[in-house]
């Protein structure tokens, strides 16, 4: 068996690899993983002796999620993540099927603590946080953007509250975006403590990863005092709570821009809580028989409808006025 730090490295070069949103599935289910197992001394049983002792956890992500903390056994566990990528790998209609949410949760787990068996977690923060670093692309599956559209957005803060942000337009369509803007700006001492205590407690802790594939993605970098990196990655989908207040609305909030992309796209729809609609016609009417003694031509329906659906009180009103002296 290797030593514990080839072991670790081999569990966070591949857990980072597994959690990248714009990776080719090819670059998984290839040989370079069985290459890595193999050299570490795991073997590829079919997953029959982790499925001995945890059952559908060899292959389910929500079983292994229930007794991912009592495995210890690093041998155990390094020769069931090589049993799983060889399903993916010989077995599976095709191979892309190892990027499905529910795969890569597996692997993520499984990788996770494999790395914190064999040494620290890199994906979990620890320390006191210096500084922050995130890049949000907003590139998606449909119609290409249009040169001059935004599509990914550059935002550091460092523990002094300096901030520095780019935002990139899609340009021509090459590999590199163009650059829109710019600003660089300090933001109050007070309020980027709130925000880093914030972001370090949350990111301190596991937290559920959302992956999806018709989104864009995000990756941040945590640096602590001490000069360690610990990096995230996630889909522009990720609703990050705590303490009751959104994280990616924190980090507009703190910095004032309220058009950053951060972990969600800034694609949340405002709450409605009232809806009001008002609808009025008059209609001229000819009868085709009047008084000959009538000096007016038409006769004239005035009909109104006003509707209300309310939050608050979860009511709903509906008055009509169909005609003077008659409402409903």
């Amino acid at each position: 068996m290797a030593d514990m730090k080839q072991i670790h490295d081999f569990a966070v070069k591949w857990c980072d690899k597994f959690r990248d949103q714009n990776i080719n599935y090819i670059e998984l289910v290839d040989h370079y993983m069985a290459d890595d197992c193999a050299a570490l001394g795991f073997e590829m049983d079919c997953g029959h002796a982790f499925s001995e002792k945890y059952g559908n956890a060899a292959n389910n992500h929500e079983a292994l999620d229930r007794i991912i903390d009592d495995v210890t056994d690093i041998t155990l566990l390094g020769s069931a993540i090589y049993s799983q990528w060889r399903y993916f790998n010989h077995w599976a209609y095709t191979g892309a099927e190892i990027l499905e949410p529910q795969n890569r949760a597996w692997f993520i787990l499984a990788l996770s603590r494999l790395a914190m068996l064999s040494g620290d977690n890199p994906f979990i923060f620890q320390g006191t946080l210096k500084k922050m670093r995130v890049i949000s692309n907003n590139i998606c599956y449909g119609p290409m953007p249009e040169p001059n559209e935004e599509v990914e957005q550059h935002l550091t803060i460092n523990n002094e509250g300096r901030v520095w942000f780019s935002g990139y337009n899609f340009g021509c369509g090459g590999e590199r975006y163009e650059k829109a803007r710019s600003k660089n700006f300090k933001i109050d001492k007070d309020a980027t403590d709130k925000l880093f205590d914030a972001i370090a407690a949350y990111f301190g802790n596991e937290y559920m990863e959302v992956f999806a594939t018709d989104i864009g993605d995000w990756v941040m970098e945590l640096t602590n005092s001490e000069g360690m990196t610990y990096k995230f990655r996630g889909s522009l989908c990720a609703d990050f709570d705590y303490e009751g207040k959104d994280l990616s609305d924190l980090v507009r909030d703190t910095v004032g821009m309220d058009d950053l992309y951060v972990f969600d796209g800034n694609c949340k729809p405002d709450v409605i809580t009232k809806v009001t609609l008002d609808y009025h016609r008059l209609t001229k009417i000819e009868p085709r028989h009047k008084p000959e003694d009538a000096d007016w031509k038409f006769v004239t329906w005035d009909y109104t409808e006003h509707l209300v659906i309310d939050r608050e009180t979860e009511t709903l009103e509906h008055i009509q006025n169909i005609g003077t002296g008659c409402k409903v």
